[in-house]
């Protein structure tokens, strides 16, 4: 599962949203919908989260590819990408401490 954190530009939460449901071993993300949303909620920051069925919340390559992609794509229109955060049965991990955004 893929989802969102729509934020004021003062961080308040706007909405929570579940966008995206896959499988057991991935799911596809599209981040012109992530925009789509942010832009529909007149969003000014995102959080991103997703979760690994594993036990090991460390970011994959793919995790990094499409964070910085929708960072990108978000920074394009002046919203900023505040955190993705990877959640495991063992914990959770932030993008955003580990310096990848």
């Amino acid at each position: 599962m893929f989802g969102c954190l729509f934020l004021t530009v003062r961080n308040q939460l706007i909405r929570d949203e579940d966008l995206f449901h896959g499988s057991i071993d991935g799911t596809k993300v599209y981040p012109r919908v992530i925009l789509q949303k942010a832009l529909a909620l007149n969003a000014g920051a995102v959080i991103t989260y997703h979760n690994h069925s594993s036990a090991v919340a460390d970011p994959l390559e793919c995790d990094k590819h499409l964070t910085w992609r929708v960072r990108d794509l978000l920074c394009e229109i002046d919203l900023l990408l505040v955190d993705h955060i990877v959640v495991s049965r063992t914990g959770s991990l932030s993008m955003a401490d580990l310096g990848l955004i």
